[in-house]
């Protein structure tokens, strides 16, 4: 065992003398380079805040009460359109009969909220439909790329 520690501490000092022999006893550092294009090209993104909806209510006979929310589509900052939106309403107390506000899971990750079907459309518009009135509504919209969620945008006008 003796004889172990003794070769190593001599492969040790082995070492070190030979670094400081040298001169190269620097600090270590990191950084990172990128260059390149195509799709191995990754830029920083940022998500963008939520548009202000505009909100219009009517009532239909067969279907209770229709919320049309409509928005500009938000982009990213290349342009890109994100991939659907996360609409929250600030009057949680009536159960949704139908609207496609609601919409499906996105990407499993258990936001719910409006996936558009055409998102590079200029604007994006989803109904909120109930079968008892809301009273004074007004919504948000929050962006969402992927997994990646922008900010809410500030509340709509009241309808």
């Amino acid at each position: 065992m003796r004889a172990r520690l003794t070769a190593l501490a001599a492969v040790v000092a082995a070492v070190l003398a030979t670094v400081l022999a040298l001169g190269h006893a620097t600090p270590a550092h990191a950084q990172w380079h990128t260059s390149g294009a195509g799709p191995a090209r990754q830029a920083a993104v940022r998500m963008p805040a939520g548009p202000v909806p505009t909100v219009t209510m009517r009532v239909d006979v067969r279907l209770g009460y229709v919320y049309t929310l409509t928005w500009p589509t938000a982009t990213l900052h290349d342009g890109q359109p994100v991939t659907g939106y996360v609409v929250s309403r600030d009057r949680g107390g009536a159960l949704l009969a139908t609207g496609t506000c609601a919409g499906p899971t996105l990407l499993g990750i258990g936001l719910t909220g409006y996936a558009p079907t055409d998102p590079a459309a200029p604007t994006q518009s989803c109904t909120d439909v109930t079968l008892t009135p809301l009273g004074a509504v007004r919504y948000t919209i929050t962006p969402v790329y992927g997994r990646w969620k922008g900010t809410a945008s500030s509340w709509s006008l009241t309808v």
